[in-house]
């Protein structure tokens, strides 16, 4: 895979970040012991009312991105957020200049390659190719900001307490309609498992799980190792995502540079000269 598609699957995975080095660790997560049982309602309630609230957001993210196999990459995002409709995002690596440019809506693809001059137009299905794992708008958009997954019912869940805090398992279904679904293969249910901090309620660590129709397994870690107080609202700091595909990919992110609920623009031309892939 070559430096622009690892760009581009670091990107559209995220969620957005303080300059991160190849050598980053992780953080040793808090043990919490005699934890007060909470019911499933309850903690669910708790989630829901410290998610960050926000019609827009723009940031600056350092990724560090590390595939088995491949050369680590680092490099600066910047991402801004229309909420529930436009993700937008400029890839610039260590020299500077930037390499690539993304535009995601909840049923569309937009991706252009400077470094190669040429561009990709799709939906979901090239993320399922790039990143071996099925994801849909609603899903990045939630991982980038630290909320829980909206557009997905749940169909059954559980509550209970572990060492990391306090542990819910949701299994869900997807309420989307859209043609980012229209890949027979990306399942429509997924189960969920969150573990949320007892002290704020805001989410530590998420597990996804979902099966296709072939009947391959994907799995997606989500590890918010810190957060920070914007405007009021805690947003992911530094954050890890965990691809258990093979190979294995590990994506590192830190943003900085937050701004909330500003009117930013999402720029996205394509020269006359540029080749379309598809």
């Amino acid at each position: 895979m070559n430096r622009f598609k690892r760009g581009f699957s670091a990107l559209v995975l995220i969620g957005g970040l303080i300059a991160f080095m190849p050598s980053c660790t992780t953080v040793k997560p808090v043990v919490f012991r005699n934890l007060k049982p909470m019911s499933f309602d309850s903690l669910f309630h708790e989630m829901n009312t410290h998610q960050v609230n926000f019609s827009s957001l723009n940031a600056k993210v350092a990724v560090s991105y590390n595939k088995k196999g491949s050369d680590d990459a680092t490099f600066r995002v910047q991402v801004r957020i229309q909420k529930d409709s436009l993700i937008w995002a400029s890839i610039i690596p260590a020299m500077g200049i930037e390499a690539a440019r993304a535009e995601l809506t909840p049923d569309s693809l937009k991706l252009l390659n400077r470094m190669k001059k040429n561009y990709m137009l799709g939906d979901y299905r090239v993320l399922d190719s790039l990143l071996h794992t099925s994801v849909n708008y609603s899903v990045l958009q939630s991982l980038l900001v630290g909320n829980d997954l909206s557009g997905y019912r749940i169909l059954s869940s559980k509550a209970e307490t572990d060492r990391e805090g306090y542990l819910i398992t949701l299994h869900r279904e997807s309420t989307s309609s859209g043609s980012s679904m229209t890949n027979t293969n990306i399942p429509t249910e997924l189960t969920q498992k969150i573990w949320l901090d007892p002290n704020d309620f805001k989410i530590r660590k998420q597990y996804l799980e979902q099966q296709t129709t072939d009947h391959d397994t994907k799995e997606l870690w989500v590890y918010y190792d810190t957060y920070q107080n914007i405007q009021g609202q805690l947003l992911p700091e530094k954050m890890r995502i965990v691809l258990n595909s093979r190979p294995k990919t590990e994506i590192f992110l830190t943003f900085k540079k937050i701004d909330l609920n500003k009117t930013y623009g999402f720029p996205f031309y394509i020269p006359e000269d540029y080749t379309k892939l598809f």
